[in-house]
């Protein structure tokens, strides 16, 4: 259980004061899991900069389960800013199979081949991976049945406008010219 909050927040799925809360009700259990360093910055609470403080568990988790892949570390429904490096980590991870638009794709991990159903916020800078199942993404790579998932998110659909701005008639004539079949 423990395990699962660490890897809620340094996913940003929970809040650092619902972390905070639980970590406090635990504190013997994190002692023991936990280097003394990140323990210690987390009850003298040290560590002001949140992100500084995620980045140090991240860090110190990918090392000791010695991940060989990021996406082992996302929720199965992952938020990511597009901050610093995370971009870079994300286009890096996954290989692009099937686009269904500009900013809407299938992927998976190069490395563990997990599939992973991406959508690229460019209003608010932000990814979002929904991790689908093998059937799933078969269904979408033969069928072109894509998931719902992202579909009342406006930010990640593009208009009419954009495809004329950038010369397409519609989705499928961009299809078609950018090769993304």
């Amino acid at each position: 259980m423990e395990t699962q909050y660490l890897l809620n927040f340094i996913n940003n799925s929970i809040s650092a004061k619902a972390f905070y809360v639980y970590f406090n009700d635990n504190k013997d259990v994190f002692r023991k899991m936990l280097p003394a360093e990140i323990f210690d910055n987390m009850i003298n609470k040290s560590v002001k900069d949140i992100e500084l403080l995620r980045t140090k568990i991240k860090t110190w988790y990918k090392d000791i389960h010695k991940y060989e892949c990021e996406c082992k570390l996302w929720n199965s429904n992952q938020k990511i800013p597009i901050i610093g490096n995370n971009q870079q980590n994300v286009d890096n991870e996954l290989e692009i199979l099937k686009h269904e638009t500009p900013w809407l794709y299938i992927a998976v991990c190069k490395k563990c081949k997990q599939p992973w159903f991406v959508a690229f916020d460019t209003v608010d800078d932000d990814y979002y991976l929904q991790k689908i199942s093998t059937l799933e993404m078969n269904a979408i790579l033969i069928n072109d049945k894509y998931p719902r998932h992202f579909a009342d998110n406006e930010k990640v659909r593009p208009d009419e406008n954009w495809f004329e701005a950038f010369g397409y008639k519609d989705i499928t004539d961009w299809k078609l010219k950018t090769n993304k079949q």
